[in-house]
């Protein structure tokens, strides 16, 4: 017997950035195989110490056919500068010069193997030097773009640099000093490239610890509730949205609902609605007793604020009272109900590498490539929904929504009984 839980949906992080909602599927089925050993053309020995850049070496290199041998040729570039002596403004020039020398498509994944390389030495064989070096070459406005567009990696370091002046800020987060926090908030303010404020602001907020967070908060918000934000074409900067989430930044959820209305654009309204999702799914009674304040703000999209509502699970009396507020509201039509009772509880769960804040505890596995359910949580959370499904039925003021209610409780007390019976296999990896 096979059993589905609610359709989820897959939403997109920000922009341009990957994210996964964890999509539920209770279909028996086997665990996704572990992902076969990543050949590389590196000893192994480098591969260990190498870290992330590790990972993107095994990426890029797994099953490459190398007819020019600009693989190679990178491998002992690495070896015979990178991870030499050799002084940094030397090793980085000649860096620039080695992958314009190859074919432009094979270009920005030579940069991307050689800004790793880089970022290991930065970290395990630093020079007194290298700091003013890395600012001197900011200084000097001199730039190298070989295409793509910026990625985001694991533990929100930068997977890929679209050009030098971005590789050159993140290598900065190794040296933070007072000084570097200053040279940052210089560049925040002055530069005309919104991926190298953003990189500006990463060094402040992460150089500070509690206070970096706040400072970054004044500073998101200097340009985000500037009413000349919402006219300007969106750009990769709305990744800094992310840190309303890492700060834990609730008293901006008003801020943040204020942007979800239809005369907004999508492009703009859409990374505040997802900095708010994921709000929600860190404390969903505060972030909801914080969106009844303002609950009309969302009467424009009344199935988004369905979905927020949703993750609220009823396990204690505020909650239940919570719940029981929101489904009170008048202007609640019968689109959002169904999405509300259909949801419950909600499992969705972003899965992204970010800049500033990090997933849910154990919503990745030991690869930290997919998200995982707590099925024993699950559990405990549709007995707790079943509960309060049952009082909220013996209400008389049910009528418009009760069809919605029975079949979500019948829903729910099925997958309890398959789940007790252990016949239900949770199986989330995407």
């Amino acid at each position: 017997m096979s059993l589905k839980l609610r359709s989820l949906k897959i939403l997109s992080l920000l922009i341009w950035a990957p994210l996964f909602i964890a999509s539920v599927d209770v279909s028996a089925q086997s665990p996704a195989p572990s992902p076969s050993p990543e050949s590389s053309h590196l000893e192994s020995e480098d591969i260990n110490i190498y870290d992330g850049y590790g990972a993107a070496l095994g990426r890029m290199s797994k099953e490459i056919i190398d007819p020019t041998g600009a693989y190679k040729s990178a491998d002992h570039f690495i070896n015979n500068r990178i991870k030499s002596d050799t002084p940094l403004k030397a090793t980085l020039h000649a860096a620039i010069q080695h992958v314009e020398s190859h074919q432009s498509k094979q270009r920005s994944e030579i940069w991307r193997y050689l800004t790793h390389a880089f970022q290991w030495r930065l970290k395990n064989l630093p020079d007194s030097s290298d700091r003013e070096t890395i600012i001197a070459e900011l200084d000097s406005n001199r730039d190298f773009t070989p295409g793509g567009q910026l990625v985001i990696g694991a533990k929100g370091r930068i997977d890929y640099a679209p050009s030098y002046r971005v590789a050159l800020l993140d290598f900065l987060h190794e040296f933070i000093s007072p000084e570097t926090l200053d040279y940052a908030r210089g560049v925040f303010q002055n530069t005309t490239s919104d991926q190298e404020r953003l990189l500006a602001l990463s060094i402040i907020v992460k150089g500070q610890g509690d206070q970096g967070l706040q400072e970054g908060i004044n500073l998101i918000n200097s340009i985000f509730k500037d009413s000349s934000w919402l006219q300007r074409p969106v750009t990769y900067f709305v990744e800094a949205f992310d840190l309303y989430v890492a700060a834990h930044a609730y008293d901006e959820i008003p801020f943040l609902l204020s942007l979800q209305k239809s005369d907004i654009s999508r492009e703009h309204r859409w990374p505040a609605y997802l900095a708010l999702y994921r709000l929600v799914e860190r404390d969903p009674a505060r972030a909801g007793n914080l969106i009844l304040k303002y609950f009309d703000a969302m009467q424009d999209y009344p199935s988004l604020r369905a979905d927020l509502f949703s993750q609220v699970v009823p396990d204690t009396a505020s909650a239940k009272q919570l719940l029981n507020q929101y489904l009170s509201k008048e202007n609640l039509d019968q689109v959002e109900l169904q999405q509300f009772f259909g949801l419950l509880p909600n499992q969705n769960r972003f899965v992204s590498d970010s800049l500033f804040s990090e997933d849910l505890e154990g919503w990745r596995d030991s690869h930290a490539t997919a998200p995982i359910v707590d099925q024993a949580k699950l559990l405990q959370d549709n007995r707790s929904m079943i509960v309060w499904l049952r009082e909220l039925e013996q209400n008389p003021g049910v009528s418009h929504y009760k069809t919605y209610l029975q079949e979500a409780r019948d829903r729910l007390e099925h997958e309890v009984k398959e789940m007790e019976a252990g016949r239900l296999l949770l199986d989330t990896r995407l």
